[in-house]
């Protein structure tokens, strides 16, 4: 038997941590490694790679991992979190890209125009001009796309919003998310002409704003703001990472207890 270089293993531990955005607990995250890496069981001594990804990986604090104890005994990524204060998620340093769709774009067509004659103009100078049509088309079809991809990603969490197919009615919200039996109403917030994102006029805030624009051919989602935050101008400070939600959202999906995760809370070893 040989001992498999921790200058492999660790990196692939932190790569499938990244990818799958959850905690895994520490023995399936080492199996799902080796088998990554080609490693057959039959030729290491499993139990002390799962020891060396545990102590050494984990509770060293390595490739940015931390182990969370008890009960869940799981590795996790500390940039999921801020580890001060556990009601804050991480500040945004990365986005999520969401697949050009063009099923997506389609519905998000069809609906500007189902719409056009209902929707409110929170830019009066922008009335009736080529740049209004152009900023509601953007607009739609990003926040389709967004919708798309909630709701094959989490449809036991997914809900249409109020005014679903009914044109004339305008809602403040895109769609929602139901977790742990609160439900979350969420707008999906493009930028505007100057690239800058924000409240504009009587627009009303809602639980939650997610930050999207299209980038060629994905839509970038790169923030999430709490309504309360959602102002003509959002402070840098309270955008926090999408992968934050999603590491929230999979806890919830995966039956993990998202307040066992939290670095604050974790077990000594």
């Amino acid at each position: 038997m040989f001992e498999i270089s921790m200058k492999d293993l660790f990196p692939k531990c932190r790569d499938i941590l990244v990818r799958e955005m959850r905690p895994i607990k520490y023995g399936d995250l080492t199996r799902i490694a080796l088998m990554e890496l080609g490693v057959p069981f039959s030729e290491i001594d499993l139990k002390k790679e799962k020891e060396n990804v545990r102590e050494k990986l984990l509770l060293a604090g390595q490739y940015n991992c931390f182990y969370t104890g008890a009960p869940l005994y799981a590795g996790a990524m500390r940039n999921w979190f801020v580890a001060d204060d556990h009601q804050q998620l991480s500040l945004v340093v990365d986005y999520i890209k969401i697949p050009g769709n063009a099923s997506a774009g389609a519905s998000g067509a069809f609906e500007a125009l189902m719409r056009s004659g209902y929707m409110q103009v929170h830019n009066r100078e922008l009335a009736n001009t080529e740049l209004l049509n152009r900023g509601r088309a953007s607009g739609l079809v990003i926040e389709k796309h967004v919708t798309n991809w909630f709701s094959k990603q989490y449809p036991e969490f997914f809900a249409e919003p109020e005014n679903h197919n009914v044109w004339h009615q305008p809602c403040s919200y895109d769609f929602s998310l139901t977790v742990d039996g609160r439900q979350w109403k969420i707008d999906v917030a493009g930028p505007d002409k100057n690239g800058s994102y924000g409240k504009r006029g009587a627009k009303k805030s809602t639980h939650m704003h997610l930050l999207c624009k299209i980038v060629g051919d994905y839509c970038a989602w790169e923030g999430v703001v709490r309504g309360k935050e959602f102002n003509a101008y959002i402070d840098p400070s309270s955008i926090f990472s999408p992968v934050a939600l999603i590491v929230r959202l999979n806890c919830a999906k995966h039956g993990i207890n998202y307040e066992d995760v939290l670095p604050k809370r974790r077990a000594a070893a």
